[in-house]
């Protein structure tokens, strides 16, 4: 009798096998793109992601916050920058970007910044005060 319940659970189970699910690289031009239009759209949006990240990563303060993590861990936690808000998921103009130290179970964060688009200017979040700053404000405060 009890095998009769465990027929329906065992062909549940087997029809809720594993599925793999397999995302292109970036690199990889081997498929064709959906669409035209949407992937014109992807290369466009991932261009403008990279120059997000590289106009923070530019700044000296994330320099030297990143070699500061690196040495006083002996290059054991690195500093990643992170896009987390977009202009298409915030319905604003700008980019939130947080500036933080992974240390292989989770990122700690040290700055967050704004990004406008497209004027790519830079602004930092007073984590006190809750609101954007520009950066003179910042550096002056910080020194």
């Amino acid at each position: 009798m009890r095998s009769l319940y465990l027929i329906p659970v065992i062909l549940i189970l087997f029809s809720c096998g594993k599925k793999q699910v397999s995302f292109p690289e970036k690199t990889d031009t081997t498929k064709a793109p959906v669409s035209d239009t949407l992937s014109s759209s992807i290369n466009s949006n991932e261009k403008l992601d990279a120059q997000v990240i590289d106009s923070i990563y530019a700044l000296p303060e994330v320099k030297e916050r990143g070699e500061y993590i690196e040495k006083q861990t002996k290059g054991k936690n690195k500093m990643v920058v992170l896009i987390t808000e977009r202009p298409d998921d915030n319905k604003e103009d700008f980019y939130m970007v947080e500036v933080g130290e992974d240390n292989t179970s989770s990122v700690v964060n040290h700055f967050t910044f704004y990004v406008y688009y497209p004027s790519f200017k830079i602004k930092y979040l007073d984590p006190v005060e809750g609101k954007e700053i520009s950066l003179e404000v910042w550096r002056k405060s910080n020194k």
